[in-house]
């Protein structure tokens, strides 16, 4: 009862008898949650050996995040699961994150994290919605995922400059809408790319693209100063695409799939050569 004024995005606890509580979730194995490097691990299942990230700390121990596939403590080797909703959410010690472990990386994990600066992610799950939303001061991001990249996982990140993507799901509607100071982008994607997914990231320079997927409408779309385009598509290239890419001078697309109706209008190319 005395819990039932509680509020939070998720509240962890050790059985079913905090009723007054929303967005429960149980860990029966709370009581040994460890911390190690300023990231709070708790226990899943002690036989096999596995646990979840749940929380950090939000003092200098957490500059660094490094979470891999296992974590060691008390000389007990734990795989790592997943990467809990909101764990590291407006943390503002936060500069560099480094991710390498099995599972997802849940909604908001790392979201409003004002200080953050250098990104490298190689998990074997999604990434998750939100999941770096509104961290501002993000220049590098390096992601090699076995997953999706989920919707507005990087809105709103106004100072990136350099995006190299390995994926193998679909990357979200408005995932990096409004990045608006990245100068390279560079994927390979075996799924689709949806819409609105780089709308508006309008300093944009060159982009290497090599997509299985479809390409959504307006995926692309309002990349004002795109100069150099390579497009390597297996799927459809949706209308108005590329729309009002106004600055791209040399555009080279292979594509096996159609090409819809005003995918490159108003994107003032010089040069074009299309293989279909």
């Amino acid at each position: 009862t005395n819990y039932a004024i509680v509020k939070g995005n998720i509240h962890y606890v050790s059985n079913d008898q905090y009723t007054n509580l929303d967005n429960v979730i149980i860990y029966p194995y709370l009581s040994s949650l460890f911390t190690v490097d300023g990231v709070k691990y708790v226990p899943i299942s002690p036989s096999d050996r596995t646990c979840n990230v749940i929380d950090c700390e939000y003092d200098s121990t957490s500059l660094f995040i490094n979470i891999g596939e296992t974590i060691s403590f008390q000389g007990i080797a734990m795989r790592v699961m997943e990467i809990m909703p909101y764990t590291c959410s407006g943390n503002n010690q936060i500069c560099k994150v480094f991710i390498s472990h099995s599972g997802s990386i849940g909604e908001q994990a790392f979201s409003n994290c004002d200080n953050l600066v250098t990104i490298e992610v190689s998990n074997k799950g999604d990434i998750g919605a939100q999941v770096f939303y509104d961290c501002n001061n993000i220049k590098t991001i390096n992601i090699s995922n076995q997953g999706h990249i989920k919707e507005k996982a990087f809105y709103n990140c106004n100072n990136i400059e350099n995006i190299k993507i390995a994926n193998n799901g679909d990357i979200a509607q408005l995932t990096f809408y409004n990045c608006r100071n990245i100068k390279t982008l560079s994927i390979s994607n075996d799924g689709k790319i949806h819409q609105e997914a780089f709308h508006n990231c309008d300093t944009l320079e060159f982009a290497h693209i090599n997509n299985t997927g479809d390409i959504e409408n307006y995926a692309f779309h309002k990349l004002g100063c795109v100069k150099k385009m390579i497009v390597s598509n297996q799927g459809n290239v949706k209308d108005m695409a590329f729309r009002n890419c106004g600055k791209v001078d040399t555009l080279i697309i292979t594509s096996d799939g159609n090409i819809g109706n005003e995918a490159f209008y108003a994107s003032g190319i010089q040069y074009l050569y299309v293989n279909n």
